[in-house]
């Protein structure tokens, strides 16, 4: 078992002040659990063990206990109470160990993403190389969120374009976003793929954003020094998105201050009329600069 589980398992514990079942149609399930025989996990007392038919396992739990909690993702057959916000303030910030693996995963996604792209891309259509993505991150142990997201030139100013036959010339914009442990990992990127001056400017423009994360997203400042942001946003959509499973700073929304520790994914985009350039930054705050994974 990971040593991040056990001690959110018993952070769980410390908070609920009771057994917490975690069903397997519940996303946090994976956060906990790599083995999908099982129908559940309880976490008592800081222990974490897999509920199942013992025919399957002999380790495995068959009972649950009467004053257990659960998520309300649960199927509505599943009987327990609802313990849903309690869960949530339990995964408020990134454990330290979580964080490094999450920026551990992220550097091994992108050299398996850059490999895939250098073999594969030179005149593939985006269905050809988006399966090639799938493969080869796949083999490498993660498992997908949803399908990549694999947009060529115009595509690319769709907020989730499905690949098709097209083939990319002049730009190319890739989504994963994978589990693998538990943790999620995120790449996104676009690839300007021929020489041009106001494209390779225009992207200069999210370098400068994500440097603006870097020295704002901090311990001590407000969500309203982020707003300069905004200029990043695609209309209609939030400038912020969570990264599972945990708790994010919504933007827009109310203006809180930001603690050490908060997690969220900036969207940044700069939208042309022929084009346009995306990346997705993770970013953890800190007391003087943020961490981007």
């Amino acid at each position: 078992m990971s040593g991040f589980r056990e001690m959110r398992a018993r952070i769980l514990s410390s908070r609920l002040k009771k057994p917490l079942v975690i069903f397997r149609e519940t996303p946090l399930f994976q956060y906990f659990c790599d083995d999908d025989r099982c129908d559940a996990v309880l976490i008592e007392n800081g222990i974490i063990e897999k509920i199942g038919s013992r025919v399957i396992d002999k380790e495995f739990v068959e009972n649950i206990p009467d004053d257990s909690c659960c998520s309300s993702m649960s199927y509505t057959q599943r009987k327990c109470a609802v313990c849903d916000e309690e869960i949530q303030q339990c995964f408020m910030h990134p454990l330290l160990s979580e964080t490094e693996i999450i920026k551990k995963n992220n550097s091994e996604l992108r050299e398996i993403i850059l490999k895939s792209l250098s073999e594969n891309m030179s005149g593939s259509t985006e269905n050809e190389i988006g399966r090639r993505l799938s493969k080869d991150v796949f083999s490498r142990g993660f498992k997908f969120f949803y399908d990549p997201i694999v947009a060529g030139d115009i595509n690319t100013s769709e907020f989730w374009h499905r690949p098709n036959g097209y083939s990319p010339e002049k730009m190319l914009y890739i989504e994963v976003s994978a589990m693998r442990e538990g943790l999620s990992s995120l790449f996104s990127e676009t690839f300007i793929l021929t020489e041009d001056d106001e494209k390779i400017k225009d992207y200069s423009l999210i370098l400068k954003a994500e440097e603006f994360i870097r020295e704002n997203f901090v311990e001590g400042k407000s969500t309203e020094d982020l707003s300069p942001l905004e200029n990043y946003r695609n209309e209609g959509i939030y400038l912020t998105t969570p990264l599972f499973p945990y708790s994010h700073i919504s933007l827009p929304g109310d203006n809180v201050i930001i603690h050490a520790l908060d997690i969220s994914v900036f969207d940044l985009w700069v939208i042309k009329k022929e084009y346009t350039l995306r990346k997705k930054v993770t970013a953890v705050a800190g007391s003087r600069r943020a961490t981007i994974l």
